[in-house]
């Protein structure tokens, strides 16, 4: 069977004109060799965006993509009903320039929930597209179509979904490897839990928290080794924080940091062989490695984490950390950092871009699990260098960091790798030349007991740890049932952890959104409404236009 696929005439005249519906609010009507398209309902526009509404936004709709404005009845009504963003693109610049002037169009763009885009303004869509699926809202957007435009301006509307499709793309990338650590993720998570009854809440830290302490964050880039001596001359003039990968180089120079950070579920327990390490505090989450946080008798400091370990927090009276991270381990102490509210931040070794020799890391080493295919791309010294796209993607959410806390100076002192946009570039040498001498305390606070978990905040942990034991009975009882988890999973602290992780992307879903875009693509010659949950579990609904008797029906001008 032939596939149909609608495109718009490149000849077709579109006219435009506006009506007064009963209501008094105006409606976009276009005229062309096709036909006619009412935008709206020349009955009652509002009622007909709640029919819309009650059929197509669930409760897990926390974000809309909309393509076409039309009369604003639908976009308003969606942002009564969607607690995130609405972002909408208008195809049609005669609608556009129409309502621009209506009392709809005014308060839907005062609505800071609402952006609206017409065709010149694509780029910047993009960017909003972005970010708002970088944020981790991939599961919970949901694209649609303003009814009356089904049919007409297939070229705008497959550019939308080439922006939609290529995040997604990205997105599968980025989450891939973390596929392989799903098994290892929960298991870690569980057997955590009664660690996390002891330790410090990075929140409980802020408090009466210096500013001015400088922060060195070292990560594991292939020029760490350029600059490490220099560290040895900080001597508690600044904080020294460093991922787990780059621990084995650093105790290699005899530099003991004062913090490890380690949030990964699969870590080579290779970069803790050093005895050192044992006793150096550890930035942790719920999917540390258990071996290393048993072995470890320092400190540990827990930060950003689930929202479902978030929530067990909060419910013991455990202060949350606020500031999300990504997925690797140097943005979880970049993020850390700004929590506390550190105003200096000194990156060293994140190159985020291969070495000259081919290496990906310190020591010459070359981490990439698979191929990759290499990304030309600004280098620090100006110039270009090799990256990677989970690398670039990483370089972003850094960029996007500095803009959105513009309080905090970032010195790149990398010496090498890619340029970061936000950043000053200074040697560390320099940096450490310039440092206070004034010493710090870290050590000290960590150990103090108005930052420890208190017993009875532990007791409450225990309780939902228990809570949650009986939990992991339930799901070996029961499987990976969809009904049961469906049903039961909001009352269930642990059945939130599992579910995301079912959820994981992977090559399989995005096969699956291409199909189910081609689907729509089918259904669209039969006038049929749509929406797709972007890259999600939950599978996408083609539903008919119920055409009952007094619904309004879009693009009729008429009740049926």
């Amino acid at each position: 069977m032939p596939v149909l696929v609608l495109v718009k005439e490149e000849n077709m005249t579109i006219k435009c004109e506006t009506l007064r519906a009963k209501d008094g609010h105006p409606v976009p009507v276009l005229r062309s060799e096709r036909g006619v398209r009412h935008l709206g309902s020349l009955y009652s526009g509002r009622y007909a965006a709640f029919v819309w509404g009650k059929k197509w936004l669930s409760d897990r709709t926390e974000n809309l993509i909309l393509f076409g404005m039309g009369d604003c009845q639908i976009l308003l009504e969606a942002a009564d009903k969607v607690p995130g963003k609405v972002l909408v693109l208008e195809p049609e610049d005669k609608v556009y320039q129409a309502m621009k002037s209506s009392n709809l169009y005014k308060k839907a763009v005062k609505n800071k929930r609402i952006h609206i885009f017409s065709m010149a303004e694509l780029p910047a869509l993009e960017k909003e597209v972005k970010d708002l699926l970088d944020d981790d809202w991939v599961e919970r957007t949901m694209l649609s179509m303003h009814p009356g435009y089904v049919g007409w301006y297939e070229d705008e509307l497959a550019r939308l979904q080439q922006i939609c499709q290529t995040v997604c793309d990205d997105i599968t990338f980025m989450r891939a490897p973390l596929k392989r650590f799903m098994a290892a993720m929960i298991s870690n998570q569980i057997q955590n839990f009664r660690i996390m009854e002891q330790g410090v809440p990075l929140a409980r830290l802020k408090k009466d928290w210096d500013p001015d302490i400088p922060v060195i964050l070292v990560s594991a880039g292939p020029s760490l080794e350029k600059n490490i001596e220099e560290l040895k001359r900080v001597e508690q003039r600044a904080l020294i924080w460093c991922v787990d990968a780059a621990l084995p180089t650093m105790l290699a120079h005899d530099i003991v940091p004062d913090l490890v950070a380690s949030v990964d579920a699969g870590k080579d327990l290779a970069c803790f062989a050093d005895p050192r390490s044992k006793e150096i505090p550890v930035l942790a989450s719920s999917n540390t490695r258990t071996e290393f946080l048993t072995s470890n008798q320092a400190p540990k400091i827990w930060g950003y984490d689930h929202e479902q370990i978030r929530m067990m927090q909060k419910r013991a009276g455990i202060p949350e950390a606020q500031v999300p991270y990504y997925l690797g381990v140097s943005t979880a102490m970049y993020a850390s950092a700004v929590e506390l509210g550190a105003k200096k931040l000194i990156l060293i070794g994140q190159d985020l871009a291969f070495a000259d020799s081919g290496a990906s890391h310190v020591a010459g080493r070359d981490e990439s699990a698979y191929p990759v295919e290499k990304i030309e791309t600004e280098g620090y010294y100006g110039g270009t260098v090799w990256s990677r796209m989970d690398w670039m993607e990483f370089k972003k959410w850094f960029e996007k960091m500095m803009d959105r806390y513009p309080g905090v100076k970032v010195i790149n002192a990398t010496e090498g790798g890619v340029h970061l946009e936000g950043s000053t570039r200074e040697t560390l040498k320099q940096v450490c030349d310039a440092l206070p001498s004034k010493k710090h305390a870290f050590r000290n606070r960590l150990e103090s007991a108005d930052n420890q978990i208190h017993p009875e905040e532990g007791m409450k942990m225990e309780e939902q740890m228990y809570r949650c034991g009986e939990d992991i009975k339930q799901i070996r009882q029961w499987g990976y049932h969809k009904t049961f988890f469906e049903e039961d999973y909001r009352q269930i602290p642990v059945m939130d952890m599992v579910l995301s992780y079912m959820k994981i992307v992977d090559a399989e879903r995005k096969n699956g959104l291409k199909r189910h875009l081609t689907l729509w693509r089918i259904n669209c010659r039969k006038g049929d409404f749509w929406h797709e949950y972007l890259a999600g579990d939950s599978r996408p609904f083609l539903r008919g236009a119920g055409r009952r008797r007094n619904e309004c029906i879009y693009g009729t001008g008429r009740t049926a």
